[in-house]
């Protein structure tokens, strides 16, 4: 199989794995080092797919938002030389910002998150549409071994095994194609026995990876053989001295380095240790103007309040990376690193099976996080897969750090030993245990199953059962088929699932099906027990009022608990005295959510620990979430502003400090969560609740309010600077696309209005913020104008 001249031609064992499944449309699992191209495979094989006439689609699943955004743009220029290119022939959809469901449009290829992806799989049963859907292209497959979301890959994938097995998917479904780079040879047959899929195994990397263990007593090698060879002693038995002397090595000689730690505390301060040890050991002509560019860019991506420890550590080459930063600011670091700005980078574990960012070297250090030690062995494999890609370096070496003699043989074991065999998350082994209570996941598999039609009736759910990825462990049929029973119970007492009675061939049969409750759940997306509580409150609220004078009672609706940086850390005090001095959080607490300043004084003394407690403590918290994103939303306040203005109210915010990225997690959250409780109140009826929270999931989405969304169509805009232009008149992308010369000066002045809200001179910055402001009065120019050309170009393809 020959590769077109405008791409790179195929490794022979990439034309082997193509050539396995090419012509028999069967699907493929394989596993191949990180960097040994195994993405190749799976683009040229969706290139034939489309190319076949059957006007089919196609999902492409990932684990990460930020891998859905990279995957959109790589496969777009994969898809472009070996097909007619057509607008609109690949969609990202990740987070709230997508609207639609995936492969619900005009896309023929759709690029998702596991969660989407699901989604998407139960909309197409629903439509009865499930046939076209004709390949389904699964990244980072290890990841069905993983917490919640590997319970959710497993769920999506067993609905398409087992539509495809009772026949309700015609024409043998859709060729699955999934690859990982740590998955063991046992796992991969199971994998492929579960997808009914062929197999390959590849050790290829075009760049050699030397892996070290770094101990007290000395340097260790891994030898062909798979085990370890004493080298040298150790540079220091300081951690910190260790890690300067290795990325010190490298960093003289322009060569890049990725150093993993196990919290973000610690990627900032070795990030400072760095810079000040490396100071001058790189002075090429050309990285002074290359890491002021980057500093000018954080300074746009900062909102002009960019932390001035990571401004100076970037003028040094080295930077940090971690949740604790906004996305524009992680990509701002993503780009000076891939441009070679930025030569040493820490960064937390979540990095190295994010985006791509590959190194010459990878220092990883051992941490731990709730008691076990850090990385796992998945995650040192993705790490130490970073250092050395093709055509950036001509090899790759990764260290991995221990402080102390008795952490030898975990290091040894983790550099040297076979990965851990996958286990189910749907249905975690039962370990000789068959009494083993049902899950939220089990339950919600059932409930989705039924309620797209997938499930029918007891035999169904038996066949169901037998086509997870559980069953194939050959040992916990049993409890798996107990625990199925116990969920289909439990969905059906709780009023969920129904049974009517329809015409069959020998006369009337009974039939599941979802009842009106169970089919807003599923609609919704959200898990059940969380879709039950909302649509208690959100009736109550219906019944007693809803106070619509702010958007807090609404965002109250919208916190998840699991990126509430206030639960479990509100600073009683504080929130006391905001209750008492903030009339509109008094009021809307008493009048509408059973929250008291009451509570409050007499929780800074004694929190209580009863359930009624509890669930008076989580209002609170849920309160003051809501009551910070209405300000976010409500005024010039920028995310920064926020964090400053809001950490009091975090109890011992001097060692838990709020900070940009923590607001955005909690934004992007509330306005999924928006959404779907949206889709829960058109289910249930309530149409004009429905629409209410549906412009809070907009404006969530694009952290502005709704009179500004127009402007937030431009790359760059930010919820601030949206505001600092709406004021200054320009309201829409063709008023700021239609401006001459004499009126660029007031949108500039608009964009530094945006940056230094403060008035305050940040030391060093003067200069950067100025010029900041000109290349995004410019760069604000230019996408208004393609945002006009894009929208004719559409109009007139419509027409």
């Amino acid at each position: 199989m020959r590769a077109p001249s405008s791409s790179p031609p195929l490794y022979p064992w990439q034309r082997e794995a193509i050539s396995l499944v090419a012509e028999s449309g069967k699907s493929l699992c394989y596993t191949a080092p990180t960097g040994g191209g195994k993405s190749r495979v799976a683009d040229e094989l969706l290139a034939l797919k489309l190319q076949q006439p059957t006007d089919g689609k196609a999902l492409v699943i990932l684990p990460y938002v930020a891998l859905v955004r990279e995957k959109v743009a790589s496969l777009e220029r994969a898809l472009r030389g070996k097909m007619s290119l057509t607008r609109g022939l690949v969609r990202g959809y990740a987070g709230a910002e997508c609207e639609g469901v995936p492969l619900g449009g005009r896309e023929r290829v759709a690029v998702c998150t596991i969660e989407k992806a699901s989604s998407a799989v139960n909309r197409m049963f629903e439509r009865g549409d499930i046939d076209r859907l004709v390949m389904i292209i699964v990244d980072e497959l290890h990841m069905v071994s993983e917490d919640e979301r590997g319970a959710t890959l497993e769920n999506c994938l067993t609905k398409i095994r087992h539509g495809v097995k009772s026949g309700k998917v015609k024409g043998g479904g859709p060729q699955v194609v999934a690859m990982s780079a740590t998955v063991a040879e046992e796992s991969l047959r199971r994998l492929a026995k579960w997808l009914d899929a062929e197999t390959y195994v590849s050790t290829h990397r075009p760049v050699e990876l030397r892996e070290h263990v770094v101990a007290p007593n000395g340097v260790y090698v891994k030898e062909e053989g798979g085990d370890l060879r004493w080298v040298c002693d150790a540079p220091s038995a300081v951690e910190a001295e260790i890690v300067t002397e290795l990325v010190g090595q490298v960093f003289a000689r322009a060569h890049s380095s990725l150093v993993f730690c196990s919290s973000r505390s610690q990627c900032s301060s070795f990030a400072q240790k760095l810079c000040w040890a490396l100071r001058g050991l790189n002075t090429a002509p050309g990285w002074e103007d290359a890491r002021e560019e980057c500093v000018q860019q954080l300074v746009a991506a900062s909102e002009g309040l960019p932390d001035p420890t990571l401004v100076e550590c970037i003028r040094g080459g080295v930077a940090w990376h971690h949740a604790g930063l906004a996305s524009a600011e992680k990509d701002v670091v993503e780009a000076g690193f891939r441009s070679g700005a930025i030569l040493a980078l820490t960064c937390t574990t979540t990095l190295a099976a994010g985006v791509n960012l590959p190194a010459r070297r990878c220092v990883i250090l051992r941490g731990f996080i709730a008691g076990q030690a850090t990385p796992s062995m998945a995650q040192y494999k993705q790490m130490a897969g970073r250092a050395g890609r093709k055509g950036q370096s001509d090899l790759g070496e990764a260290f991995l750090v221990i402080a102390k003699p008795d952490a030898f043989d975990w290091a040894r074991n983790l550099v040297c030993g076979d990965l851990p065999p996958l286990e189910s998350r749907l249905f975690p082994p039962s370990k000789g245990n068959d009494d083993l209570p049902c899950t939220a996941e089990q339950r919600r598999l059932y409930l989705e199953s039924i309620a797209c039609g997938v499930l029918k009736s007891q035999q169904d759910a038996g066949a169901l059962a037998h086509r997870t990825f559980a069953m194939t462990s050959g040992t916990d049929a049993k409890s798996i088929l107990a625990r199925q029973d116990k969920s289909l119970r439990e969905i059906y007492d709780k009023g969920l699932v129904q049974t009517r009675w329809c015409e069959g061939r020998t006369g009337e049969i009974a039939e599941w099906c979802s009842s009106s409750e169970g089919f807003a759940f599923y609609k919704s997306s959200l898990p059940i027990a969380h879709a039950q509580t909302l649509r208690i409150e959100l009736e109550h609220a219906l019944r007693h009022g809803l106070d619509i004078t702010a958007k807090t009672h609404l965002l109250y609706f919208c916190i998840p608990r699991e990126v509430n940086f206030f639960a479990n850390n509100l600073n009683w005090r504080v929130w006391s005295d905001w209750l008492n001095d903030r009339e509109e959080l008094y009021n809307l607490g008493e009048n509408h959510l059973e929250i008291t300043r009451i509570f409050a004084e007499r929780a800074q003394h004694r929190p209580g620990t009863s359930e009624e407690a509890r669930r008076v403590r989580a209002k609170h918290e849920r309160l003051a979430a809501a009551s910070l994103l209405n300000e976010l939303l409500s005024n010039d306040a920028t995310s920064g502003d926020i964090a400053r203005n809001w950490g009091p109210l975090i109890d011992n915010h001097l060692h838990n400090p709020l900070d940009r990225g923590k607001i955005q997690s909690l934004q992007k959250a509330a306005a999924t969560t928006a959404g779907m409780a949206s889709v829960l109140c058109v289910e249930s009826g309530w149409h004009s609740l429905a629409g209410l929270l549906q412009n809070v999931s907009e404006e969530l989405a694009a952290g502005a309010r709704r009179e500004l969304l127009p402007l937030m169509s431009l790359d760059g805009m930010t919820g601030a600077r949206a505001r600092a232009l709406h004021s200054a008149g320009f309201t829409t992308p063709a008023k700021i696309a239609t401006l001459g010369p004499t009126r660029f000066d007031r949108l500039q002045d608009a964009v530094m209005k945006s940056l230094s809200r403060t008035g305050k001179s940040t030391a060093g910055l003067d200069q950067a913020l100025r010029t900041t402001s000109w290349r995004v009065a410019s760069n604000l120019v230019d996408c208004a104008r393609a945002v006009i050309k894009e929208s004719r170009e559409a109009l007139r393809e419509i027409n």
